[in-house]
């Protein structure tokens, strides 16, 4: 375990300088989204524009419970954001284990930059990243798949499957047109409030593509 956290940390030295040369200000990334391959009905809409940043989430999705035999209703969600960059510029492979990771060694985020927080402002999804001039995000889903078949259910006791993948469309005031949350670990509820209090959380961990 030593060894591969050297590893791992290795691999990330370099993100506290090259973050704002490959994912700042208007540059482009060249990357594909990670669509579902395995099927192509599963598939969210192309991205319109160009890619601009890819962060991984690390939070929970936040749900209540009106009795102990109701159905969780989803309420909000918020997560802590980390740099991909390091990621990135090695393989697309690499760069999809980090949600998982992340999920179930949530210690691991330590060797990432934090860019930024996910929370709710008024029941829309919000981006906030720093330094400032990496802006905002704010939209409301547009499309959602299902996740694929081989994304993580989450980390037990609360392993109930991976929340969908999502495209969010701007409003238009924000730095980025449209954001994608991707390769999701974890996030759903239990199928009843059983044992659960009026609200709780559970983890989740996405990959969330930002285009500008």
């Amino acid at each position: 375990m030593q060894l591969f956290v050297f590893f791992l940390h290795c691999l990330l030295m370099e993100a506290t300088y090259s973050y704002h040369q490959d994912q700042g200000g208007r540059g482009g990334i060249s990357l594909s989204p990670p669509f579902d391959i395995f099927n192509a009905s599963n598939r969210l809409p192309q991205p319109r524009n160009e890619l601009k940043l890819v962060v991984v989430g690390m939070g929970s999705q936040n749900y209540f419970c009106l009795n102990s035999s109701t159905t969780p209703i989803f309420q909000d969600a918020e997560a802590e954001l980390f740099s991909m960059n390091p990621a990135i510029r090695t393989e697309m492979t690499t760069l999809h284990i980090f949600p998982h990771l992340m999920l179930e060694r949530p210690g691991i985020s330590k060797l990432f930059k934090h860019v930024g927080k996910h929370r709710f402002v008024d029941g829309k999804p919000t981006f906030y990243f720093f330094p400032p001039q990496h802006g905002f995000f704010q939209g409301v889903p547009r499309e959602r798949v299902g996740a694929p078949a081989y994304a993580g259910a989450g980390r037990s006791p609360d392993n109930h499957g991976a929340i969908p993948w999502l495209r969010i469309e701007s409003f238009g005031m924000g730095t980025y047109r449209q954001g994608y949350r991707l390769m999701t670990v974890g996030g759903m509820p239990p199928p009843t409030c059983e044992g659960r209090s009026n609200v709780f959380a559970i983890p989740y961990t996405a990959e969330y593509w930002f285009y500008g």
